[in-house]
């Protein structure tokens, strides 16, 4: 097998879903229930915008590290934009 077909998250990767999930829970929690439900029965992304300093603030982050670790999460290894996140 090889690194390409490895189905274990690397450490780096890791690190970029550990990012995420905490962007989506900290603006979940932003959310009114009434507003969380809607978006849950409509299927639509709990997350449309989100305000990297303010994430850094309240991870205790450097704004720089989550930023780039952020677009890479948006814009992919190869700089193609992934529309599905």
């Amino acid at each position: 097998m090889n690194a390409s077909e490895s189905i274990f998250l690397t450490q780096a990767e890791n690190d970029k879903y550990a990012l995420l999930m905490e962007i989506v829970g900290l603006k979940r929690d932003e959310l009114p229930v009434k507003k969380r439900i809607e978006l849950s029965r409509n299927n639509q992304p709990l997350v449309e915008d989100v305000n990297l300093r303010q994430v850094a603030m309240l991870l205790n982050r450097s704004y720089g590290s989550l930023y780039n670790m952020y677009m890479s999460i948006i814009w992919g290894p190869k700089g193609n934009y992934r529309t599905g996140c």
